[in-house]
């Protein structure tokens, strides 16, 4: 894990300057290459090659130089099916030995969670790719004649952040307008064979990790299965005392005998919580913020316990219909909407999750994004997700299927809880919230078109939606006022989500969403 930058024509200052800003991503190490073309440059979290697998690194035949962030499952077989020797155990140098023998085509044969961004020095030209969720964030600003690429948008030089974009996910793109989507290649099994191997490829070899648990389905599958893999594991979770997440996850990890480790939170933490999430997140989002508290909370505890990486369960509840309002839609709507949802990942769960962990020095890896995994899960008929012939209808059917084989029915067939309902503080949220915004505020924020079309898709909560986002408004709008003032078009350039109301949407409101 790592964070990257380049810069074409070359620019050492705006590098370096963007390296500092996310010193967090890679307390290990630092490096920067020049060129008179180009700049490379890499903050480095050592997780592969402790000793020797420092980054730029040089392909073999010399012809290209890369920066990497992510994790290649599958380097091993790579190098055994290509035959040749890496000069490092890093996991990167697959990169560059694929792309002098497919050029553009190089990434269709990654598995694994990436962003990378590579010089071709036969044809001075600039490559970047990204993993087909994007659970590795990358974005782009080109202007003029000048093109910057970075982990973070807020780490773009300010002359250019107003032309940044998100990298678009399982593509492949250069800087002469080559755009190339990536096509994984095939990987035939049981959906239970699948997540086996995706959690047995992802356990690493070198540094201490672990598992982050909730208690529910998702989690507590993961963990099961790398129990049965390796014996005993670390887990960690976070919540209010007396939360249904704390007692589900203390049952899951007695059941598995796991080393488990729990922080607790209480209601005066909250402020400071909402404020850090939304800093590292650089996003007013309810969901994303809402959501990676707990991430942020339990990776600052996995750190702690000197934890380098934790195995998530992001992307179930997307890939298999596990959220409440699946089973509330029409069934005609149910596959369009999880298509919607599973194209958003990388703008929402996966930017919380990386970003929140990497706050920590932590890399979090997520079992159910492999490419197998999603490509199976998305092959699967609509009643294999959400069994519509019992009331309530029964979600996430092939997986607690699967989970029945390593845990108790009744761990199973947990219902789904979110982590703000399940660790005890939606309403704990609700109330700061409603106590510090007043109608006066929101007239106020109605008055401003930007802010205006960010609290119109307020979600619900239970009556605490509007006050929430408004709060959470407020402290992003204060922290980066040169972002909230272009709202639309940062979701426009991906550079936010689009964040819709779950049940309370209309045909034309969700025919616009996934335009």
């Amino acid at each position: 894990m790592c964070g990257i930058a380049a810069a074409v024509p070359a620019d050492r200052s705006a590098v370096e300057a963007a390296l500092a800003g996310m010193s967090h991503r890679g307390p290990d190490g630092t490096a920067v290459l020049d060129d008179p073309r180009f700049t490379l440059g890499v903050v480095r979290l050592a997780i592969t090659d402790l000793a020797h697998g420092d980054q730029p690194l040089r392909s073999p035949g010399g012809r290209a130089w890369v920066v990497f962030n992510g994790a290649v499952y599958n380097h091993h077989r790579i190098l055994d099916e290509v035959g040749v020797r890496a000069p490092s155990g890093n996991d990167g140098h697959v990169v560059g030995i694929l792309y002098e023998k497919y050029g553009l085509r190089f990434a269709d044969h990654l598995e694994g969670m990436y962003a990378v961004c590579l010089y071709d020095l036969e044809l001075d030209l600039l490559v970047v790719a990204v993993d087909g969720i994007g659970v590795k964030p990358l974005y782009a600003a080109r202007q003029g004649g000048a093109l910057f690429v970075s982990s973070t948008p807020e780490t773009i030089p300010a002359e250019l952040r107003p032309f940044a974009c998100r990298v678009a996910p399982g593509t492949v793109w250069s800087s002469r307008g080559d755009v190339v989507a990536i096509s994984p290649r095939p990987r035939e099994g049981t959906l239970r064979d699948l997540v086996v191997t995706a959690v047995r490829d992802q356990i690493p070899a070198e540094v201490r990790w672990g598992c982050m648990l909730s208690g529910g389905l998702d989690s507590s599958l993961l963990t099961a299965i790398a129990t049965r893999e390796v014996g005993r594991v670390s887990t960690f979770t976070a919540g209010l005392e007396g939360s249904a997440d704390l007692d589900a996850a203390r049952e899951v990890a007695a059941y598995l005998g796991t080393d488990h480790h729990e922080v607790i939170f209480d209601e005066a933490e909250i402020p400071d919580l909402l404020d850090a999430v939304v800093t590292h997140t650089v996003s007013p989002d309810v969901f994303t913020v809402l959501g990676g508290v707990g991430t942020w909370l339990t990776a600052r505890l996995a750190h702690d316990a000197g934890v380098k990486v934790l195995l998530s369960g992001e992307g179930a509840d997307e890939l298999f219909g596990g959220y409440g309002f699946y089973a509330d839609l029409p069934p005609a709507m149910v596959e369009p909407w999880m298509r919607f949802e599973q194209r958003d990942l990388g703008a929402r769960e996966c930017l919380r999750l990386d970003r929140c962990a990497m706050a920590h020095h932590v890399e979090a890896r997520v079992p159910y994004l492999d490419s197998a995994v999603v490509a199976h899960a998305r092959a699967l008929p609509p009643a294999r997700k959400i069994d519509y012939s019992v009331r309530p209808a029964r979600q996430k059917v092939a997986l607690r299927q699967v989970a029945e084989e390593f845990l108790p029915a009744h761990l199973a067939h947990r219902p789904k809880m979110p982590f703000p309902d399940g660790a005890g503080y939606l309403h704990a949220v609700g109330r700061f919230a409603a106590g510090r915004i007043t109608g006066a505020d929101l007239a106020e924020l109605f008055e401003q078109p930007e802010a205006a079309a960010f609290l119109q898709a307020a979600p619900e909560m239970q009556g605490y939606g509007l006050r929430t986002a408004a709060y959470l408004w407020q402290r992003w709008s204060a922290r980066f006022p040169d972002l909230s003032a272009d709202y639309r078009g940062l979701v426009r350039r991906g550079l936010l989500r689009r964040t819709l109301r779950h049940g309370t949407y209309t045909r034309e409101d969700f025919l616009a969403a996934i335009d």
